[in-house]
């Protein structure tokens, strides 16, 4: 380094100058009250700070000297250039020899941190630049003693900096609010290798950050992997104080496991997944596909919500998918009186069987109460009479009031129990079956309500009447004749929900609303052939069924001795 120059007077202008001020007749100078001497007054400094003139006890000298930031202009001399260096000093001309008045203290003189002991920074200031002292290496509780610096990152003090103002010398940068060099050992402290400020990178496993914590580059979490470690960098690379980064959690290298409902396969190195993975239907079934160590999804045993039937004879219930979709679960959707189990859907309906056929009572006393023909649809039109027939009857041997009625045509059933504020009983949900449908379970309603939802083949269970014994009324043991409607107490179905229907097999067949052409067709008439159903008194076992019909179907408008009606409603 060069040494400064001083400028000095010989004693012979000393001499002069005195004499010239004695001839001037001027008293003193204008300085700091010292006898005799002469101060020079300007400014440069850093940060504002004014460069004073210095009157030199027994002397008049002119020199130059570097304030420090915020030192007094004029400040008064401290007897002469004796400051050694740490002591304080308002300008250069108050430190010995070659050192500098620089932050409020005398110091060895740098351009950089090579120019200062070892351990020692470059401290600079506007043009010129002093070593840090021994006392400010450390700063405690981010506090310099010297209020003119700022405790940095290394816990040190620093010159202050920022984005609006910048390191002063060529050889430094502005970290974290403090200049640091960019030579010597600092600048290897400080350095971070490509890695910006506040950057998070990644050191093999080591996750750190970048001159935020500590000088360089701090490690925050030691990651199990390399890999692990580059999946826990935040999106963007930024240090988030309120949010430190973290190692993400290791996944099984190789092996599939689940984030929700998407699976994926860990890679080797255990930091994630291979790729996007696969969306399976539910997190169940991603979870049974881990379980079976799979690469596929599990398929859905069910659809979301969907129902079923099972169990099976008297323990009949309604099923449901279960929320993951692996199976289904019992709900007993159909434990209640007057719910039915539709296979079609697997959920319960809640129609209304009657629980026997109309009796004869019931219905003459309608009949009777007619003051008119009721209204009715395009294919009964032509039906005017509503007693049951004359001639029919006299084959009819049960003529009790609790007999079923027989000797109606389909029409007059359908009046009779639309005027009850039921329907004939027709399709699930409304309308008439198609003709074709009419042993479906899940289409008729006539038919679930026989077979219990498909469970069984006639209206008591799956056993064929073969004697006299048997409860439900057939060809033989009726004697050729009706009985009255329920009397036959064990002829009832064992399904739950089902139990209070009695004679769907036997006693009297019912007419159906299952036609070849609806009856609100516009070509609907009393010759359509319609469905009869249950078998009869005058039926062999097998025609009992309750997926059997008769081998011909009645018209629309014909009439017999072993047919009558039984209601629906929803």
């Amino acid at each position: 380094m060069a040494p400064r120059r001083h400028w000095a007077l010989s004693l012979g202008l000393l001499y002069g100058a005195t004499a010239c001020q004695i001839v001037l007749g001027f008293e003193d100078f204008e300085g700091a009250g010292a006898a005799g001497g002469h101060a020079g007054v300007g400014t440069w400094g850093h940060a504002g700070a004014e460069m004073g003139g210095r009157e030199a006890a027994g002397g008049d000298a002119v020199a130059v000297g570097q304030g420090g930031a915020g030192g007094a202009s004029g400040a008064p001399a401290t007897g002469g250039r004796d400051g050694a260096e740490g002591d304080a000093c308002a300008a250069t001309e108050d430190c010995l020899g070659d050192l500098v008045c620089l932050y409020g203290r005398c110091r060895i003189e740098c351009s950089d941190e090579t120019g200062c002991p070892s351990s020692s920074l470059c401290l600079y200031g506007g043009t010129v630049g002093g070593c840090r002292l021994p006392s400010e290496s450390s700063c405690e509780r981010d506090l310099c003693e010297n209020a003119q610096l700022v405790c940095g990152l290394d816990n040190s003090c620093r010159v202050a900096c920022s984005s609006a103002h910048s390191c002063d010398a060529p050889t430094q940068r502005c970290v974290a609010g403090t200049c640091v060099s960019t030579v010597g050992q600092d600048a290897e402290r400080f350095d971070c290798g490509r890695a910006g400020e506040g950057q998070v990178v990644c050191d093999g496993a080591d996750l750190g950050v970048c001159n935020v914590l500590g000088p360089g580059i701090v490690t925050v979490a030691d990651c199990e992997t390399a890999g692990i470690c580059e999946a826990s960098i935040p999106e963007g690379g930024e240090y988030d104080p309120e949010d430190p980064p973290e190692c993400v959690e290791a996944c099984a290298a190789g092996q599939a496991y689940c984030e929700g409902a998407t699976l994926l396969e860990c890679k080797e190195d255990g930091s994630g997944p291979v790729d996007a993975g696969r969306e399976c239907a539910t997190v169940e079934l991603c979870e049974d596909a881990v379980a079976d160590d799979a690469r596929l999804c599990a398929e859905p045993a069910c659809a979301e919500a969907e129902t079923r039937c099972s169990g099976g004879q008297t323990s009949l219930t309604g099923d449901i998918c279960n929320q993951g979709r692996t199976a289904f679960e019992a709900r007993d959707l159909c434990d209640v009186a007057g719910l039915q189990c539709n296979p079609a859907t697997g959920g319960c309906v809640s129609f209304h069987v009657d629980p026997t056929e109309v009796t004869r009572a019931d219905y003459l006393d309608w009949v009777q109460q007619l003051d008119a023909p009721p209204e009715q649809p395009v294919g009964c039109e032509w039906n005017a009479i509503f007693e049951p027939g004359a001639d029919c009857l006299a084959g009819a041997a049960c003529a009790a009031d609790d007999c079923p009625v027989v000797c109606v045509d389909w029409c007059d059933a359908l009046a009779y129990c639309a005027a009850q504020g039921k329907h004939l009983c027709g399709r699930l949900g409304g309308g008439m079956v198609r003709f074709e449908d009419y042993a479906d379970p899940g289409q008729s309603e006539w038919t679930n309500a026989c077979s219990a939802a498909g469970q069984f083949l006639f209206g008591h269970g799956n056993a064929v009447p073969e004697t006299e014994a048997d409860e439900c009324v057939y060809a033989g043991n009726s004697g050729g004749t009706a009985f009255p409607v329920g009397s036959r107490r064990a002829c009832h179905s064992p399904g739950r929900g089902y139990s209070n229907l009695y004679d769907l097999s036997g006693n009297v067949a019912e007419w159906e609303d299952s036609c070849e052409r609806a009856v609100s067709d516009g070509q609907a008439s009393e010759v359509d052939a319609c469905r009869t159903r249950g078998g009869s008194f005058a039926s062999d076992s097998r025609s009992l069924e309750c997926a059997r019909v008769p081998t011909v179907p009645l018209e629309r408008g014909a009439v017999s001795p072993d047919v009558g009606i039984r209601c629906c409603q929803d």
